[in-house]
């Protein structure tokens, strides 16, 4: 009975002390909570932004914080997280800080990313404010503080980036902090340190704060936490400074070196920036942009009433790619209208795409000047919808003519930003006039010929161009052309990741035209069709061009017909067949307008031509003369030398019979029988029968030469004839027009 009763006095005991540390239990926990709670009021009302703490310790020497929380908010759209803030160093340095020492570490710290970033909004003043006095309380405070966040985390998505952050602040009130970025398992990616200390200005009435920031590092071991908007850099150094009055104002100073990922040369700056918060201002005094001599700019400007309707203005001034280039911009944020100017002088066209990450066309084009005008609306974060207006003032033609032409480009459409940075999201129209001095040439139009299958994907656009009278085309400076007629380009346009692409066919009817090389080569009836192609991959099948008759330097070809191929600036021509005189040929010709030394060559080889039929349709005045001649014929034309031409011919047998009259004054002019022989030879022949004929020809910028070899046919076969051969060498072409006279345009 007595064991009993002890077991149960024991036992409620227990209970009673089991009841009792609950009690304690849930005093304490109940006690760290509103300890958690005053702290979080109080920190709030400190930093201007709402802070959770779910527990708060506070021991002789310790004050321990879990469930630190910084939640989503006005400034800020994502969550901060500690699992654990401990302060060691007790209440003594705060009843005498000074000479004391205090060290916040901190445990297990998460960063999450909002998906969709918060708007952007402006710092209120109070908020600006109350960092200031925050760090100025912090920095005044005379205990030595050290600073510790091992191991932390930034989370977007599925994608973590760790963090480690240190500090220490002296007693003379001289912060100093690192912070260190790297994604697992790789070296630092980003480190940036920052000095902060307050500073009395002279005619400040309470000290300012600055802050001192040097950054370093390889964005691109950030990966998917580098800005998608920024451009990928493979170095980035920075330095400057802010400083936050207590007006308050804060201003924004620093330069920078970046190097491309790309490889090409690196991009160096500086910034310069003042923002006013009561007055809803910040004003850009300076943004400067160099890289190397290809890239220098400045630009100035501000953003009014950041809070309300926001108001953009930008000034730039600089040079790009060896172009002058002026304008300005501005951005209305309750109409989300944007308008911009920009002149460029001279204009290149290649270059710039280039650097926008566009292809270059088939050609170059630059002008003396141009002038852009862009009126658009923004269309969510990363949709710009626009109309657009380029004006070029003396352009170079591709075919590097003297003539300076003028054009004008409209286009309408959209550009959207992504991963890969701006790109053409749609074209909805786009139209090319140009024009010279002898007025309107043609008129190019593209229009979207389907619908992408993806969005945000420029689809193919139809290509429509004409030129209703190819006389106002400008003149080669390869070779002069004059055309009459029309021409007509339709085709597709595609833009790709790997550039643009065209496949298209270019039509043309030239009833008659004309070049001049060294003397008139006419062309009458001509018709083409051309495939054109240009882009990675694209190659033009071969088209056709024919034409009823080309005359040069008097002689005439007929029916001509070809493939033809277009690679880039060059036409060939690569199976010329024609007809002439009673005979045939062939050959190929080859013409480049791309400005090349040597812009056009050519050659023919004939056979079976009449020289009856010849001398009488180029209008010579030979007299009898028989015969079928085949030859070789090979000319050039560059703007160096002019026109060279050598050619060959050859008689066929069995020969045949040229009239005495026309050998005997070709002799007197040529002056190539002194002695008098062969002409009283040939004084009892009415004709000369010859077995071959060998003919030569020479042409070149000191002008013509003709050798021509004639050998006598034999009596029955067996019997030299009363002249064996004549031999004409390097007769001027010039004198033999001069002696039997010139020929005619146009054969009968």
């Amino acid at each position: 009975m007595g064991r009993r009763r002890i077991l149960l006095s024991l036992g409620g005991g227990l209970l009673l002390l089991g009841v009792l540390a609950l009690a304690l239990g849930w005093y304490a926990l109940g006690e760290e909570r509103r300890t958690a709670r005053l702290l979080s009021r109080f920190l709030s009302r400190q930093v201007g932004i709402p802070i959770r703490i779910e527990r708060a310790t506070a021991e002789p020497s310790r004050l321990t914080l879990r469930g630190v929380r910084i939640p989503p908010g006005q400034h800020w759209s994502g969550s901060l997280e500690i699992r654990e803030l401990r302060v060691e160093g007790g209440v003594l340095p705060v009843v005498f800080p000074s000479g004391r020492s205090v060290s916040v570490v901190a445990v297990s710290t998460s960063v999450t990313l909002a998906k969709e970033p918060a708007p952007l909004t402006a710092l209120a003043p109070e908020t600006l404010t109350a960092i200031r006095a925050t760090l100025l309380r912090f920095l005044e405070w005379p205990a030595v503080v050290s600073l510790e966040m091992k191991g932390g985390e930034i989370r977007s998505g599925n994608e973590t980036l760790a963090f480690d952050l240190g500090g220490e602040k002296a007693g003379d009130g001289k912060l100093a902090l690192r912070l260190d970025f790297q994604r697992a398992g790789e070296p630092t990616a980003l480190a940036v340190s920052v000095q902060v200390a307050s500073e009395v200005l002279a005619d400040a009435p309470s000290p300012d704060v600055r802050l001192v920031f040097h950054i370093e590092g390889d964005p691109r071991r950030l990966g998917p936490f580098w800005p998608s908007g920024l451009p990928a850099l493979s170095r980035l150094r920075a330095e400057g400074d802010l400083l936050l009055s207590g007006v308050p104002e804060l201003d924004v100073t620093g330069m920078f070196t970046a190097a491309l990922a790309t490889g090409s040369a690196p991009l160096g700056g500086g910034v310069a920036a003042r923002y006013r918060p009561r007055q809803q201002r910040v004003d850009l005094a300076q943004l400067a942009l160099n890289r190397g001599p290809a890239l220098r700019l400045d630009l100035r400007g501000s953003a009014e009433e950041l809070d309300t309707t926001p108001r953009l203005t930008v000034k730039v001034d600089g040079t790009v790619d060896g172009s002058r280039v002026t304008g300005d911009a501005t951005y209305t944020g309750g109409s989300a209208g944007l308008r911009a100017k920009l002149d460029l002088r001279p204009f290149a066209a290649g270059p710039l795409l280039d650097r926008f990450g566009f292809s270059r066309p088939a050609f170059e084009v630059r002008a003396e000047n141009a002038a852009l005008t862009l009126e658009g609306r923004v269309q969510g974060k990363d949709r710009l919808q626009l109309q657009g207006v380029l004006g070029l003032e003396g352009v170079e033609a591709p075919w590097a003519t003297k003539a300076r032409l003028r054009a004008k480009i409209r286009v309408s459409g959209a550009l959207t930003r992504g991963d890969k940075g701006i790109s053409v999201a749609a074209l909805d129209s786009g139209e090319l006039a140009l024009a010279s001095s002898a007025g309107e040439i043609g008129l190019v139009a593209l229009r979207p010929r389907v619908a992408s299958g993806r969005p945000g994907e420029l689809g193919p656009l139809a290509v429509e161009a004409g030129i209703p009278d190819l006389s106002r085309l400008p003149v080669f400076e390869a070779f002069p052309l004059k055309l009459s007629g029309d021409a007509r380009l339709e085709g597709t346009l595609e833009w790709r990741d790997s550039g643009s692409r065209f496949a298209g066919t270019l039509t043309a009817r030239v009833p008659g035209g004309e070049i001049n090389v060294g003397g008139p080569i006419a062309l009458s009836g001509l018709k083409a069709a051309l495939p054109l192609a240009w882009g990675p991959g694209e190659e033009a099948p071969a088209g056709t061009v024919t034409a009823e008759s080309l005359t040069a330097f008097g002689f005439v070809l007929r029916r001509l017909a070809s493939p033809a191929l277009v690679r880039g600036s060059v036409l060939s021509l690569p199976e010329i067949s024609y007809v002439h005189y009673g005979g045939s040929g062939q050959g190929n010709a080859r013409g480049d307008l791309g400005g090349v030394a040597v812009p056009l060559q050519m050659r023919l080889e004939g056979e079976g031509v009449n020289l009856a039929t010849l001398t009488t349709e180029y209008g010579l005045t030979v007299g009898r003369i028989t015969g079928k001649v085949r030859y070789l014929l090979v000319l050039q034309h560059s703007q160096a030398r002019g026109l060279v031409l050598a050619g060959h011919a050859a008689a066929d047998p069995p020969g045949g019979e040229v009239a005495i009259d026309a050998l005997k004054k070709l002799l007197a002019y040529a002056e190539a029988d002194p002695s008098g022989i062969l002409k009283r030879a040939l004084e009892n022949l009415s004709v000369f029968s010859y077995a071959s004929l060998e003919a030569d020809i020479r042409v070149g910028p000191q002008g013509g030469r003709v050798s021509l070899s004639l050998e006598g046919k034999k009596r029955f076969g067996l019997f030299p004839g009363p002249v064996r051969a004549i031999n004409f060498q390097n007769v001027p072409l010039s004198l033999l027009v001069r002696t039997f006279g010139q020929p005619r345009r146009e054969s009968p």
